[in-house]
């Protein structure tokens, strides 16, 4: 690492700016196409650049070339903890960047990742995005029979980027669903919006893609754990669990997007915070999500689900300590080709199975289950590739099968940030 201070004298005035040099590593075989770097604040500072927790903007070059970066809040106390940005790695690549504090913002950003949360308006309109908003107790979900629009655009929260888009649903059903995206341009500020437009038919962006019901749709949670009998007992993260539920805008692009969903449940009698935050960015099938869960539940697992609707087949691979399961098949709304898959660590111990396909809260489900283990946040990342996205990876198993290879050897493997 060096660091430069450089000093300028003009008309009497002095500025200071410190300069910061970093090497960031694909410790992979693996070519990487539009990696997420993430460099968090208390390293800058570490290295040299001083008061950089203060900076509104910030410089990085790549052999002179301006990268566009973003500073991101993980945990929503308004300060930033990560400066990251978007680059491509050949096999084993090491890049050297720098890095300095800038005057003023000098990117011409175009957006890739999105989050927002859009209530209706008494005119039946949909107002700007909130930052912050409280579930009514116990909301359910809208009786299209009776309404033609949902008190929220598409239900609820949704995270976009240039390839997918997620939506989860703000009521009882707390489920995750999924818009497949035939165009890189982002549309959920108006996907929903109109009724003589409907997201379920397919159009020049895309549709949603999803058959839900009662599975675990694209990710959604449920709780493995004992009942006060001590039998095994799986538990939809949703309902009459849920006691309290609300949602926090974290980041909101251009290149990274989050929100945070806090949950208080009650499990047989018990009280638990659950808190779970997801993300998204650019240039990747997936949202990551980081699940805590306390105080912790002893002997219990999160489950993670899969809708398991028209033809499918389910699968897993084991490698680099990392645990994939998922299904292929002509299984998405529009009957074409659709792979969706879960990511996870195995350090603690996964399991596999499928839900059954009837009487039962959660059905029709492939299952992913993570041990829940104290003071370690549970995490995954959960992929949609459909064919009318990007053909070159749906359009066969083998071929999908292939991506999420390589895609859990890069999630083993971060970009290492060296000094």
């Amino acid at each position: 690492m060096k660091c430069f201070v450089v000093v300028c004298l003009l008309f009497g005035i002095v500025n200071c700016a410190a300069q910061v040099k970093l090497k960031i590593k694909n410790a992979t075989n693996i070519e990487r196409q539009n990696e997420l770097v993430r460099i968090p604040v208390k390293k800058l500072k570490h290295i040299g650049l001083k008061k950089v927790e203060n900076a509104k903007f910030l410089s990085v070059t790549i052999n002179k070339e301006n990268i566009i970066n973003q500073t991101v809040d993980l945990d929503g106390d308004g300060k930033w903890d990560e400066l990251v940005f978007i680059t491509d790695f050949s096999p084993n690549e090491t890049k050297s960047l720098d890095i300095e504090i800038a005057n003023k913002e000098t990117q011409n950003i175009t957006a890739f990742a999105h989050a927002r949360l859009k209530p209706q308006l008494a005119d039946g309109s949909f107002g700007a995005a909130v930052p912050f908003l409280e579930m009514p107790f116990q909301n359910p979900p809208t009786d299209f029979s009776e309404k033609s629009l949902p008190p929220y655009l598409t239900e609820g929260p949704a995270l976009e980027n240039d390839k997918n888009a997620f939506r989860l649903y703000f009521d009882t059903r707390n489920t995750k669903d999924i818009y497949g995206k035939r165009q890189p341009r982002l549309v959920m500020d108006s996907v929903g919006s109109n009724t003589k437009h409907s997201y379920h038919h397919l159009s020049d962006w895309g549709m949603d893609i999803l058959h839900v019901e009662k599975s675990l749709g694209a990710g959604s949670l449920a709780i493995k754990t004992k009942n006060p009998k001590g039998d095994d007992t799986l538990v939809r993260v949703a309902g009459k669990l849920i006691t309290k539920e609300s949602y926090k805008l974290l980041n909101d692009g251009p290149l990274f997007a989050s929100f945070r969903m806090d949950y208080n449940i009650s499990l047989f009698g018990k009280a638990y915070s659950l808190i779970e935050t997801m993300s998204i960015w650019k240039g990747q099938y997936f949202y990551e999500s980081r699940i805590t869960i306390s105080p912790k539940l002893d002997n219990s697992y999160l489950v993670l689900g899969i809708a398991d609707f028209f033809q499918n087949k389910m699968d897993s691979i084991k490698q680099n300590k990392t645990t994939v399961v998922y299904s292929y098949g002509k299984q998405s709304e529009n009957k074409d080709e659709l792979g969706m898959a879960i990511v996870a660590h195995d350090n603690y111990g996964v399991f596999l199975k499928d839900a059954p396909k009837a009487n039962s809260d959660i059905t029709f489900s492939h299952l992913l289950g993570e041990k829940i283990a104290r003071g370690v946040a549970n995490e995954f990342r959960f992929y949609s590739c459909w064919i009318l996205t990007n053909g070159a990876i749906a359009n066969t198993e083998e071929n999908f099968r292939s991506f999420l290879g390589n895609e859990a050897v890069k999630y083993a493997h971060p970009i290492e940030i060296l000094e």
